[in-house]
């Protein structure tokens, strides 16, 4: 799959790319003195400056401060070697920025059931849906061997964001667990799902994060079908 191609092996690749860019680019642009040993120094001060400490949720760019403390101190070449210390902290920068989570929000929408569920040409996919009341004691169960999973999942996949007025939101649970997912749905292998009172209104919950969607018709019409049985 295209999106999980980017987002684990090229966004990294590129990211990793980046620096050497730029150290590159400063290697060929700056003005050196000759020095000993000045390209494994280059690597030395790099490494360094991307060196943090973590405490707790908080990292501490402790590299770039000895860094720019030995850059000073250095007899030669210490305006360059600030310069390579000064692309550590950029890195360590933009490490705190949530880069990986936005461009996954880009590719893999929370608004789009295809983020959740996995479509038809993926026929590899096992599955196995199971329902219950959370206020009054009912409970159903099937898979997608079965026709009535199969259709109540493809059921589920063509449901659409959106949001309405309902009296309960979470009359009914859904938990879904799927197995051999392809690529980026590994992290799916268990979906969790409500559905009102109505049966109109879908809320996916993941990551913390609830979505809403409206379903179909015809999935308001299997979902009485399995109550009234």
């Amino acid at each position: 799959m295209l999106q999980y191609t980017l987002l684990n092996y090229v966004l990294p690749i590129l990211l990793t790319i980046l620096p050497i860019a730029i150290i590159i680019i400063l290697w060929n642009r700056l003005t050196r003195e000759p020095e000993h040993n000045i390209f494994l120094k280059t690597v030395g001060y790099f490494l360094l400056s991307v060196f943090r400490l973590n405490i707790d949720s908080f990292s501490i760019p402790v590299g770039v401060l000895i860094g720019l403390l030995m850059a000073n101190r250095a007899p030669r070449n210490s305006s360059f070697k600030r310069s390579i210390v000064i692309v550590g902290l950029c890195c360590f920068l933009l490490s705190l920025l949530p880069i990986q989570a936005t461009v996954k929000g880009w590719l893999y929408p929370h608004d789009q059931m295809s983020t959740y569920l996995v479509d038809e040409k993926h026929d590899s996919v096992f599955y196995q849906i199971t329902i219950k009341g959370n206020i009054e004691p009912w409970y159903a169960t099937m898979d997608s061997q079965e026709e009535k999973g199969r259709e109540l999942y493809k059921q589920l996949l063509l449901s659409k964001e959106g949001r309405l007025s309902v009296t309960n939101e979470r009359q009914y649970s859904i938990v879904i667990h799927q197995e051999n997912l392809p690529g980026y749905y590994r992290d799916r292998s268990k979906v969790r799902m409500y559905v009102s009172d109505d049966y109109k209104l879908l809320t996916v919950e993941a990551q913390d994060t609830f979505t809403y969607f409206l379903t179909t018709e015809r999935f308001q019409q299997l979902f009485r079908e399995l109550k009234e049985n």
